[in-house]
């Protein structure tokens, strides 16, 4: 088990995470192949809280999650160091 998104319209949570500014576009190939885009995951453009300003961000959600999944637990913020599943 690990952490991941999973695109739900109408449910959801707030998460925190990070951004990262790719400075060239050639870049996304690699950055796909490590998120298993798109087999694993799909990469979609999505609007992101960041301090005041709302930005949009490309995200990968996951395409095969469990089933149900209320019967997995919300993590707000993965951090390895604290213990959360998947570490």
């Amino acid at each position: 088990d690990y952490p991941c998104l999973v695109e739900k319209p109408g449910k959801g949570h707030s998460i925190q995470g990070e951004l990262y500014r790719i400075a060239k576009s050639s870049h996304w190939n690699a950055i796909d192949y490590l998120e298993g885009h798109p087999t694993e995951y799909i990469r979609k453009v999505i609007p992101v809280k960041s301090g005041e300003q709302t930005l949009m961000a490309w995200t990968y959600f996951y395409q095969h999650p469990p089933q149900p999944l209320d019967n997995y637990p919300f993590i707000e913020a993965f951090v390895p160091e604290a213990g959360n599943p998947g570490a």
